[in-house]
Formats: structure tokens, sequence, C-alpha cells
């Protein structure tokens, strides 16, 4: 039984943290979301000469983050349905389209420019469409039947 002594079951442990590291990189990004979400509504209900409660700014905090959610895992759902590892630009101007109509012709770009943001995605409500896009709405809803 050579190795079994020096093995300290650090696995176990690398993976607890890992799933540790997960837990409170989610928590933080829920509370920003949920941050946000109140900061936008409360300045909405302050123009309107309304207050915002607690307990509603809690529950637009909760359906932000699930909205956030589910347009996640939309997003990778459609990237893995084009056999890719990695969500780019397309997964995401496809999500956009369910959001709003009105976004249909979204522009995603990658920003591969020099600023501090990593190379963000970003997305932009184009007037005119990106070559190739077609206005016809039938070929539209029949990519996101074969994308589903």
């Amino acid at each position: 039984m050579d190795g079994v002594d020096d093995d300290d079951g650090g696995g176990v442990d690398d993976a607890l943290d890992a799933r540790t590291h997960i837990d409170v990189t989610t928590d933080r990004v829920y509370a920003r979301v949920k941050a946000h979400t109140t900061r936008i509504a409360d300045g909405e209900a302050r123009r309107r000469n309304h207050t915002l409660t607690p307990r509603l700014a809690s529950a637009l905090g909760e359906l932000a983050h699930a909205v956030t959610r589910e347009i996640a895992r939309d997003v990778r759902a459609y990237a893995n349905h084009a056999s890719r590892d990695v969500v780019d630009g397309t997964d995401v101007a496809l999500r956009a389209r369910k959001i709003n109509p009105r976004l249909r012709h979204a522009r995603v770009h990658r920003d591969d420019d020099d600023d501090d943001d990593g190379g963000a995605v970003v997305a932009r409500d184009a007037v005119n469409p990106p070559n190739g896009v077609s206005d016809d709405d039938e070929a539209h809803d029949a990519h996101d039947a074969h994308a589903s």
C-alpha cells in the first residue's frame, strides 16, 4: 500500500475550495445585481414622486437575478447547440431578440480596443442591421426553432 499514507486527500479539499469560491462569487454577483436593480428602481420611483419599499426592492432584485440566470442558461445552450465551448456575440444576439423584438437586429461585437474592460462583448441596438441579416421574420423564427 505504498503511497496511501502520502495522500493528503487534497483532491477533495481542492474541489470544496473551488465550490466555495463559486458560491462566494455567485453571492457577490447576486448582491451586485440586487443593489443595482434597487438603485435603478429607487431612482425611477423618486422621479415619479413614489417610494420604494424594502420588500419591493428585494423582490425586484430577486427577479432581476432570476432573469439574468435564465438568460445565461439560454446563451450557454445556444453555444452548446453550435458545438462551441465558448459563448460568443452571436449567442447573445440570439437571446437579445427574445427579450425585445426591437433588438432582433442587435449587433454584437467584440470590443478589442485597449480599454481596461478586458475585451467585453458589447451589444448595440443597430439601426442598420449587419450584412446578411434578413428582415424576414420566418427566417428568424426558423433559426430560433432550429436552435432550440
